[in-house]
């Protein structure tokens, strides 16, 4: 029901509406009746919360560092070739060194001289840039290690002195080297290459 028909039902009952204050919508937000003595009414807090605050002395979580990556120990140890000192044993490395620049799996910029002193016997610091998959370099130098046609001066190790002489393409240090695999696809053209390194095989022509 609108005001206007409130009023008109109030003048029909006969009510005077000269002075008279009429209420007809209260709205009580809080109502208290009788409290007594020493008793406590409806309290009311327009308190705003307080943020929490922030110890100067108290520094977030530390976030954890990173472990500085492993760098790849680089010696000057080479590999001792079997047969060096023999008639015809540099040579045959020679043959090698022609083989792998003719597949390109080392930089055509790469001087006979630098490939054999890897397997000279004698520390050196040269550096060979192999080209080819690192997988390759892999199968290679385990296949002239089990043939026994080279072997490690004493106190290194196979992976170490790889390493140290024959870097990526990028000029960078192989790693991961216990992550490699014999490719299969190219084992066949490997064992040829190991066999320029026998002796007992005949020279290819």
């Amino acid at each position: 029901m609108t005001l206007e028909e409130k009023t008109e039902l109030l003048k029909a009952l006969g009510v005077n509406l000269g002075k008279t204050e009429i209420v007809l919508e209260k709205h009580v937000e809080y109502e208290i009746g009788n409290v007594e003595q020493g008793g406590i009414g409806v309290q009311v807090n327009n308190t705003l919360p307080t943020p929490p605050s922030h110890d100067k002395n108290t520094s977030p979580a530390a976030t954890p560092k990173r472990k500085a990556a492993v760098q790849p120990r680089v010696v000057d140890d080479v590999f001792t070739y079997r047969h060096m000192d023999t008639e015809g044993g540099k040579r045959r490395l020679t043959m090698l060194y022609q083989t792998l620049l003719k597949a390109e799996w080392i930089a055509p910029d790469t001087m006979p001289d630098q490939f054999v002193d890897i397997f000279c016997g004698k520390a050196k610091s040269v550096k060979v840039k192999w080209t080819g998959k690192q997988a390759y370099l892999y199968a290679l130098i385990n296949t002239l290690v089990d043939r026994q046609l080279i072997a490690c001066l004493e106190g290194g190790t196979k992976w170490v002195i790889t390493g140290s002489h024959f870097l990526d393409s990028n000029s960078r240090t192989f790693k991961d080297w216990n992550k490699q695999h014999a490719p299969k696809n190219a084992l066949l053209t490997i064992e040829r290459m190991a066999d320029l390194l026998d002796i007992t095989k005949e020279e290819e022509a």
